[in-house]
């Protein structure tokens, strides 16, 4: 049961890596669209504040502004998805944890009780006696 949990801990250490690399991605590519937003609604500006306003420039830079706004929408939604699941993996491994600690507490009772575990128990081991059940290591 702990190696399971212990693997469980594993895939949700990874996967915490994965969301984060994959939040600084987002992160990034996000500041790189406010740029070109800014960007181009500068050169907008400029191009309204000379008068020289054309059509087809106009319709072009409000066509780029709103794919840049959907691309930078939808990446604040990932990224708050990706900050949700962050929060979710860490919790859970805080459960994890307090429950791996737990165990190390009653394996530390238990042991003080007996006068002492061998340590070739191992994880069957601990399990085994946080379920009061004997480990046929025990008579070692």
């Amino acid at each position: 049961m702990l190696e399971m949990r212990d693997v469980y801990m594993e895939e949700d250490v990874y996967q915490l890596q994965e969301l984060r690399q994959q939040l600084d991605q987002a992160s990034k590519t996000c500041r790189i669209l406010q740029y070109r937003l800014r960007k181009a609604e500068r050169r907008s500006l400029r191009v309204a504040q000379t008068g020289q306003v054309a059509k087809d420039v106009s319709v072009r830079l409000h066509n780029e502004l709103e794919v840049v706004e959907k691309k930078r929408i939808r990446l604040e939604e990932e990224n708050e998805d990706l900050r949700k699941r962050l929060i979710e993996t860490e919790l859970a491994k805080q459960v994890v944890q307090n429950e791996m600690d737990k165990l190390r507490e009653v394996r530390g009772t238990r042991e003080g009780a007996r006068g002492g575990v061998p340590k070739a128990l191992g994880v069957a081991g601990v399990l085994a006696l946080h379920r009061g059940i004997p480990h046929p290591c025990s008579r070692c």
